[in-house]
């Protein structure tokens, strides 16, 4: 997860553990694109992604917004009805493989992935490993996640129920998959952050297209 965001997370006292562990009450964008079609990255002007942390009718927003004719973005969080940029910088977009490598003004190194509605970071991917594989319905093997701490966070797959190992944490529960989230319930019955598949990988770290 970026760091900035993890920041965040932790100042506005959500229930989000490092890595989108835990959530209660975590609401995301509609899973759907009204701002037409084709790559904003290549047609040029303004446009937006974000994420939408919390219920009520003041949820925290966190929005990533770019702007193709300058190169610049910026990262902004809005709480309430206050709103701050936490991040800001320089970015070139990569067609041929689809990454956005930006630049902070502080010049820390962040990437992401442009996927059509989505735009994911780079850092947040759960690789498969040990022959593991995504289905239409269900997921099997083994997919692990390094954390900037050199911890490890691994998720194990089988009969639509799974375990995660997060260290020396477990944890365990039942999945779904709906289309390309999956839906992830902890024996305790509380819900983690949706992730999305990605080129055969997972993430909770992703933001929707809504500018």
């Amino acid at each position: 997860m970026n760091k900035a965001v993890r920041n965040i997370l932790i100042i506005v006292g959500s229930l989000l553990i490092v890595g989108g562990i835990t959530a209660a009450g975590v609401g995301i964008y509609k899973h759907f694109n009204p701002y037409g079609s084709g790559n904003p990255f290549e047609k040029g002007g303004e446009f937006g992604y974000g994420i939408s942390i919390g219920s009520g009718e003041k949820p925290t927003l966190i929005d990533l917004y770019f702007n193709s004719e300058t190169n610049e973005y910026k990262m902004t969080v809005t709480v309430g009805e206050l709103s701050s940029d936490i991040e800001t910088g320089t970015y070139s977009y990569d067609a041929a493989s689809s990454t956005i490598n930006c630049v902070t003004t502080s010049g820390t190194e962040e990437q992401y992935y442009y996927d059509g509605q989505y735009v994911i970071y780079s850092k947040s991917m759960y690789e498969p490993f040990e022959e593991a594989s995504i289905g239409d319905k269900e997921i099997s093997g083994k997919f692990k996640h390094v954390m900037t701490d050199g911890d490890t966070d691994i998720i194990d797959f089988s009969d639509r129920t799974f375990v995660r190992a997060i260290d020396t944490e477990m944890y365990t529960g039942t999945y779904t998959i709906d289309g390309r989230f999956v839906k992830m319930v902890v024996t305790d019955g509380s819900e983690w952050v949706d992730f999305l598949i990605y080129d055969g990988n997972l993430s909770n770290t992703y933001y929707i297209r809504n500018r």
